[in-house]
């Protein structure tokens, strides 16, 4: 697997590594890793059921925690890494 950054976004506290996809959910049913991702972008937060099972279960080994109320994952066993979410569809407005 290839570890793979969609975009670099510059912020007020300097450049993060992004992943871009349509939906959430699309990320992690292709097994990417998280550890080069500072933020998850994408249009739709996806299948939450899906999601929900992968919490459940583990990401690639690890615990993984979603927190769609505020927009994050908590990933990590011994140091957790926070991955904040921006999803799309809610920024924009017909």
């Amino acid at each position: 697997m290839d570890d793979e950054v969609n975009a670099i976004l510059e912020t007020d506290n300097g450049f993060e590594k992004a992943a871009l996809h349509v939906k959430l959910s699309d990320f992690f049913e292709e097994e990417a890793a998280l550890s080069h991702i500072d933020r998850l972008i994408c249009w739709k937060l996806g299948d939450l059921d899906v999601l929900t099972k992968i919490e459940r279960s583990s990401y690639l080994g690890e615990p993984i925690q979603f927190d769609f109320q505020n927009k994050e994952i908590q990933h990590g066993k011994d140091t957790k890494r926070t991955i904040p979410i921006l999803e799309l569809a809610d920024s924009v407005s017909s």
